[in-house]
């Protein structure tokens, strides 16, 4: 969960039940920012939002969901690196590869390749709220990066439109 994530998340867990518009005030970001991080956080089953309301999930619904969504994660890694095993791949960097972006140190480029982001090409076709959920990182960084991907395609003969 990031910092922004963790903290609309406390305000939440505070008042029990609030407008998106208050969250909006209180931390002086745009409401559809918080409604992305809300739809976020509810997909994420840390809580119900619905109509611009956000309230906390019950505590017990809240441990069993992340308990399940932990086991689920540890049987799909594990299934992947035998898979990988199973075929003695060796990671390649290429010209595409995700380690060439500048915005794009090499712990977020592991961190995108595990999320399924396997080259600039799929990075910039991906959608914002999927980088900032998967990578954990701002808005600002999110679009950075999709930005430079498209224009490294460009240079590639992809295409060159800005995000």
């Amino acid at each position: 969960m990031t910092q922004t994530e963790q903290k609309v998340f406390e305000i939440i867990s505070e008042r029990k039940k609030i407008r998106i518009s208050e969250i909006a005030k209180e931390t002086r970001l745009s409401t559809d920012y918080i409604r992305l991080i809300c739809l976020g956080l509810q997909r994420n089953g840390f809580i119900n939002f619905s109509k611009g309301l956000c309230s906390i999930r019950e505590e017990e619904t809240f441990e069993k969901k992340t308990v399940q969504k932990t086991s689920k994660t540890a049987k799909k890694k594990e299934v992947v690196q035998k898979k990988k095993e199973a075929r003695g791949e060796k990671k390649k960097i290429e010209k595409t590869s995700l380690f060439n972006l500048e915005n794009v140190d090499e712990k977020l480029a592991k961190k995108l390749i595990g999320a399924g982001f396997k080259n600039i090409e799929s990075l910039s076709e991906a959608p914002i709220s999927r980088l900032m959920e998967i990578s954990g990182i701002e808005l600002k960084q999110a679009a950075d990066i999709i930005n430079e991907a498209r224009k490294k395609l460009g240079k590639l003969g992809g295409s060159n439109e800005p995000f």
